[in-house]
């Protein structure tokens, strides 16, 4: 379920940033313990306890019949970019 700001996982529960490169501070391709200092110290949509997903909550969201961006057709983000995401 995407609202204006997050999206909620039907299949896991999970609330995820429906555009995480435009939060402040996050220019993308940062370093892993960078990735896990801005998550664990982000408050955003009236939330403050974000954290980096681990891998396995990212599998959750992408779709194995796709590369380059593994996001199934059609989903709910904006502004997401092609490449490497750090996992905690």
């Amino acid at each position: 379920m995407a609202t204006g700001t997050q999206i909620t996982s039907t299949a896991t529960g999970l609330m995820w940033v429906k555009a995480p490169h435009a939060l402040s501070g996050n220019s993308g391709g940062q370093r892993w313990n960078n990735a896990i200092d801005f998550c664990n110290n982000l408050t955003y949509a009236a939330q403050s306890d974000w954290r980096l997903p681990n891998v396995r909550e990212l599998q959750s969201i992408i779709d194995y019949s796709r590369y380059a961006l593994a996001l199934p057709s059609g989903h709910p983000f904006t502004g997401i970019q092609s490449g490497f995401y750090c996992s905690s």
